[in-house]
C-alpha cells in the first residue's frame, strides 16, 4: 500500500478558510485541515504507516488514535467532537444556520488554557458573536492540533 504524505497547509491556504464569511464553508474547510494535521501526526508516530489506510476512519476515531499515540492533547477531544458535530450538521442539513448555542457549546468544550489564550490574543476584540467566536475557536483548535505532539511518539 502506498503511503500518502499529508502536508500541513500554508498560511495562504489556512487563512482564507478560517476567515471565510460563510460559517458552513469555514467549518467544513477547517475541519478538513484539522483532519489533515491529525493524519500527518498519526503517520509520523506509526512505525509502519504504509500498513494502514487511515482515510476511511471516522474523524473522531482519528482524534482518539492521535491521542493514543501521544500526538494530540487529550483535552482537545471535546472541542474537536463539537466541531465535528457542527460540520456534520452543515454537511447533512444544508439549511442549518449557526446559532449562539452551537458556538457557546463549542466554547464551553474548549480547554481553559485555550480559552485564556484566546482572551489574551484578542483582548478587546474578543467577541462572543457566533460567527466571530467560530472563527476564533476554529483558528486556535487548528493551530493547537497541528502543533507539537503532547508527548514523544511511542517507540514500538
Amino acid at each position: 500500500m502506498a503511503v500518502t504524505t499529508y502536508r500541513l497547509p500554508s498560511a495562504r491556504e489556512f487563512l482564507p478558510s478560517v476567515n471565510d464569511k460563510d460559517a458552513m464553508k469555514k467549518t467544513i474547510r477547517v475541519h478538513m485541515l484539522i483532519e489533515r494535521a491529525l493524519l500527518r501526526h498519526i503517520r509520523k508516530a506509526l512505525p509502519h504507516p504504509e500498513a494502514i489506510d487511515l482515510k476511511p476512519l471516522a474523524f473522531l476515531v482519528k482524534v482518539d488514535l492521535a491521542i493514543a499515540l501521544g500526538q494530540l492533547k487529550a483535552d482537545l477531544k471535546g472541542p474537536l467532537s463539537r466541531v465535528n458535530s457542527i460540520r456534520n450538521k452543515y454537511a447533512h442539513e444544508p439549511a442549518t444556520r449557526l446559532t449562539t448555542k452551537m458556538t457557546t457549546d463549542l466554547w464551553n468544550a474548549l480547554p481553559r488554557r485555550l480559552q485564556d489564550e484566546l482572551h489574551a490574543l484578542f483582548r478587546r476584540r474578543f467577541s462572543k458573536q457566533p460567527k466571530s467566536m467560530l472563527t476564533q475557536v476554529l483558528g486556535i483548535l487548528y493551530l493547537d492540533a497541528r502543533g507539537l505532539p503532547s508527548r514523544k511518539p511511542l517507540k514500538l
